[in-house]
C-alpha cells in the first residue's frame, strides 16, 4: 500500500468516527448474527416437521423418526439461507403432492426430478415408483428401501420418474387417481403440442413386506390400557382392486418390479404379490424376489433405456453371499390368468363362482375378488345383465349404492330395484324366504347382522312382490 492510500484510509476512517456512524464491519456482522439466527429456526422447524410427521405414523418408533432428523440435519446443515430455503420450498412441494415424509432418502437430483410439473418431459417414458413411508433400521443404521432409492438417479437421464409415498391403501388409491390424472393432462398437451407422449414403462413398489403384503407404516395401537405396534400393510386383495382399473396407463411391455422382501415366494405355484400384479396388468412381466430381498440391479441399452434381461434380484445365502432370488410372472391370456387366480385364491370353491365365468361379462378380476365377498356373487352379475351393466366403472357405481343406502329409505330403494330388475324365479312358495335372504346378503355380507325380523320390520309390504300374476 502506498503513502497515497494510507493517508485516504485514515481519513475515512476519522470521518465514520466524527459521524457517529457504527463501522461498516460491525454493521455487516449484526445482519449475519440476525441472518443465521433466522437459518437456524428456520431448519430447526423443518427438522421438527418431518420428524413429528413420522412420529404420527411410526410414532412408537424414537429411534427411526431420530434417525431420519439426524440425516436430514446433515443434508442441510452447510446450506445458507438462500439454498435452505429452496430446499424448503422443494420438499414442501413433494410432501403436499407427493406425500413424501423423508426426504432424506433422495438425493437433490432426485428431488427436483420429482418436482417437475406433470407436463414436462412430455415425450420421456414414465417409471412410477410406490415407496412405503415407514423403513426399519438394520444394524450399522442401514435402511434397506433408502439404499434402493440411490438407483434412481441413474435413470433420470432418460426416464421421468414419478414417485409417492403411501401410507396404507387410502393413500395408494389417491396416489393412483393424481396419477391418472395427470396422464390424461399428459395426452392431451402432447396431442396440443403434435408430439407423442412418453408411455409408462414401469411400475415399482419399494415397501418392506411379504409374500401376500407391502407393509408401507408402523402405527401404535392403544387398547385396553395396552399397546402393541401394528404394521399399515396394503394387503394382495387390495391391491388387486386399486391397480386393476388403471391397467391401462401402462404400456403392453412395462416392466413391474416389487423391491420387497418374500413377494415372489412360492413362485407360479402359489398365490403371491407377483403373480397378483401380473393377473391385474396381463401381458407385462413382473419381478420379484422369492425370498428376503438385498439387492436389485440392471443395465441399460446403449439408448439408455432399462434391459428387462438384465434385471436381477438379490437375496443373501446361508454363507453370507449374494444369491440370485428372481422370479418373473407372466399372464399372456387373460382369461386363463383369471381361472388361474381363482385356483389360487380359492374363490373358485365359493358357490356361483362358475356362473360368473360364464355370465358373458367380462368381469375384472378386482370385480370378482370384492363381489365374492357376498354369499350371492351371481345374482349380483345377473342384475348387471339385465341392466346392460358392462364396465368396471358402472359396476363399482351400483356396488357403491348397495353399500351406501343404509337408511331405510335408501335400502327400501335398492330392494325395489333389486327386485324389479333380476328375474330369477322367486315367484313360488320359497319367495319370501329367498328374498329375505337375498336383500339381506346384497346389503351386509354378515348374515348376523342383518336378521330375517329387521327386513320383516322395514318391508312389511315385500310378501306382495311374491304374488302370481
Amino acid at each position: 500500500m502506498n503513502l497515497k492510500q494510507t493517508l485516504c484510509n485514515l481519513v475515512l476512517s476519522a470521518a465514520t468516527v466524527l459521524s457517529g456512524c457504527a463501522a461498516p464491519v460491525q454493521h455487516l456482522n449484526s445482519a449475519e448474527r440476525y441472518e443465521t439466527r433466522v437459518l437456524e429456526l428456520s431448519k430447526n422447524d423443518l427438522l421438527n416437521f418431518y420428524q413429528t410427521k413420522i412420529e404420527e405414523q411410526a410414532n412408537y418408533d424414537k429411534e427411526y423418526s431420530s434417525e431420519v432428523r439426524e440425516e436430514l440435519e446433515e443434508i442441510i446443515e452447510n446450506m445458507d439461507l438462500e439454498e435452505f430455503r429452496a430446499y424448503d420450498k422443494l420438499t414442501s412441494n413433494l410432501y403436499s403432492n407427493h406425500f413424501i415424509i423423508n426426504p432424506q432418502r433422495y438425493s437433490m437430483k432426485v428431488l427436483e426430478a420429482l418436482n417437475k410439473r406433470p407436463l414436462e418431459d412430455l415425450e420421456k417414458p414414465t417409471i412410477l415408483f410406490i415407496m412405503g413411508k415407514y423403513d426399519h433400521s438394520l444394524p450399522f443404521r442401514i435402511h434397506p428401501l433408502e439404499e434402493k432409492t440411490d438407483k434412481i438417479k441413474d435413470l433420470l437421464d432418460r426416464y421421468r420418474v414419478v414417485l409417492y409415498e403411501v401410507s396404507g391403501k387410502e393413500e395408494l388409491r389417491k396416489a393412483m387417481i393424481e396419477f391418472s390424472i395427470n396422464e390424461l393432462f399428459r395426452n392431451g398437451e402432447a396431442i396440443v403440442k403434435g408430439k407423442m407422449k412418453g408411455k409408462v414403462a414401469g411400475l415399482v413398489f419399494g415397501a418392506h413386506g411379504s409374500r401376500y403384503s407391502l407393509i408401507t407404516d408402523i402405527q401404535e395401537i392403544t387398547f385396553e390400557g395396552k399397546t402393541r405396534e401394528d404394521e399399515i400393510i396394503i394387503h394382495w386383495d387390495q391391491l388387486i382392486r386399486i391397480l386393476s382399473p388403471y391397467e391401462k396407463l401402462f404400456d403392453k411391455d412395462a416392466i413391474v418390479l416389487f423391491a420387497s422382501c418374500n413377494a415372489g415366494e412360492g413362485r407360479d405355484r402359489e398365490l403371491n404379490l407377483a403373480n397378483v400384479a401380473a393377473y391385474s396388468l396381463p401381458g407385462r412381466k413382473v419381478y420379484s424376489c422369492d425370498r428376503k430381498l438385498l439387492d436389485f440391479d440392471f443395465e441399460k441399452k446403449e439408448d439408455g433405456n432399462i434391459n428387462p434381461e438384465s434385471l436381477k434380484l438379490y437375496s443373501i445365502s446361508r454363507h453370507l453371499e449374494s444369491s440370485d432370488c428372481t422370479y418373473v410372472a407372466q399372464c399372456n391370456n387373460e382369461k386363463e390368468c383369471l381361472k388361474e387366480f381363482l385356483e389360487k385364491s380359492g374363490k373358485s370353491n365359493l358357490k356361483g363362482m362358475n356362473d360368473l365365468l360364464n355370465i358373458g361379462i367380462e368381469l375384472p378380476i378386482a370385480f370378482i375378488d370384492r363381489i365374492s365377498n357376498y354369499p350371492n356373487p351371481y345374482q349380483i352379475v345377473k342384475n348387471f345383465a339385465v341392466r346392460g351393466i358392462t364396465t368396471f366403472s358402472e359396476m363399482e357405481k351400483y356396488l357403491e349404492t348397495i353399500d351406501q343406502y343404509q337408511s331405510k329409505e335408501g335400502m327400501q330403494k335398492q330392494f325395489e330395484i333389486m327386485m324389479r330388475s333380476l328375474n330369477l324365479g322367486y315367484f313360488d312358495r320359497n319367495c319370501v324366504d329367498n328374498i329375505v335372504n337375498s336383500f339381506r346378503y346384497q346389503i351386509n355380507p354378515d348374515p348376523r347382522k342383518f336378521t330375517r325380523e329387521d327386513v320383516t320390520r322395514m318391508f312389511n309390504e315385500y310378501e306382495g312382490i311374491c304374488d302370481k300374476d
